[in-house]
């Protein structure tokens, strides 16, 4: 017997999981946050005007929802669209959920929400230059949403050379890289002068980047994170990130037999995963970092259950599932 298909799960099923599992860890992170949520602010000047537009509560915690929402559906979509999925699937809603919230929300803060956003949006408009003729509109806009993220988030200045690697990897010409150059640094630009506008000095958002991404002392590292958790906590990571290196190495064994736009896809990704997982170790990290890492996340563990099916997967994935419930329905401190 071949056993269960998760990947197959009808779209009413995929919805009302996901609903169930949302409403759970907002409920959770509402009412009984973690340190790291409560504490969870802004620190660049952008972030912190979003964060004053919607403000700690409702608005932020409905922010926080419509962006996890969008964005499990904009992943599920391209993995389906660009065929990095043989088959018709919206599982990578649940995996994104699971990644981006099965632990922590960022309930109080939209700007946090936005971040793992614009870096899908980021994602779908480098893959969508992947033509033979001039894409200048898609790789500017891929580049000005990676430039965006650090004017919101400051250690996610560390996934700027994701640019220059999806360049390179979608076959870009020069000018189309000059149009990138251009789309990054925009961002940068255009909040250094609204800030001079303001009475601050031009140096302002150059400094706060610094600053906050490098000099900072009130972050959340991972292992401060870890240590902050109860030991159903600690499985739930163990296990999903033993999924994510089980992943991995599908992923890299089967990339010499998949079609050229799936493959890049999948390097893509694996690099992004790697640069957001770096940001994580900064000084000024917080759980953006981890809502960035889904991302990624949720591109290569899919692989895992779109290229294996049977009882094993099926297994690992009920096990997170109880596990995600369990932990948001009965928060376990240390």
């Amino acid at each position: 017997m071949k056993g269960p298909d998760v990947i197959r799960q009808p779209l009413g099923v995929i919805i009302a999981t996901f609903a169930a599992m949302l409403a759970c860890v907002v409920v959770r992170a509402t009412s009984a946050p973690y340190p790291a949520e409560s504490a969870l602010c802004a620190d660049m000047p952008l972030g912190r005007a979003i964060d004053s537009l919607l403000p700690a509560g409702a608005a932020s915690c409905t922010a926080g929802v419509l962006a996890t929402f969008l964005n499990a559906t904009l992943l599920a979509g391209m993995i389906v669209r660009y065929s990095v999925s043989t088959v018709r699937t919206y599982l990578p809603m649940i995996i994104y959920l699971m990644a981006a919230c099965g632990v922590w929300f960022p309930v109080g803060s939209a700007s946090a929400a936005l971040v793992p956003l614009l870096l899908t949006a980021a994602a779908i408009q480098s893959i969508a230059a992947f033509k033979r003729s001039y894409q200048f509109g898609h790789v500017f806009k891929s580049a000005f949403c990676v430039g965006l993220i650090p004017m919101i988030y400051a250690p996610a200045v560390l996934i700027v050379p994701i640019v220059p690697v999806t360049l390179a990897l979608y076959r870009r010409t020069p000018r189309e890289a000059v149009v990138a150059v251009a789309g990054l640094f925009l961002p940068l630009l255009m909040c250094s002068v609204v800030w001079w506008g303001l009475g601050e000095p031009f140096r302002y958002t150059v400094a706060s980047l610094y600053e906050e991404t490098f000099a900072a002392t009130g972050g959340t590292t991972l292992a401060e994170l870890y240590a902050g958790t109860g030991a159903p906590v600690r499985a739930y990571l163990g296990l999903f990130a033993a999924l994510t290196l089980c992943s991995v190495c599908i992923i890299l064994r089967a990339l010499p037999a998949l079609r050229t736009r799936a493959r890049k896809i999948y390097i893509h990704f694996l690099w992004l995963s790697v640069l957001c997982l770096a940001t994580a170790f900064l000084p000024g990290s917080s759980l953006v970092s981890l809502g960035m890492l889904a991302v990624p996340c949720c591109v290569t563990v899919s692989a895992c259950f779109i290229r294996h099916r049977g009882w094993i997967p099926f297994a690992a994935y009920l096990l997170l599932a109880v596990l995600m419930l369990y932990i948001n329905l009965f928060p376990v401190r240390p």
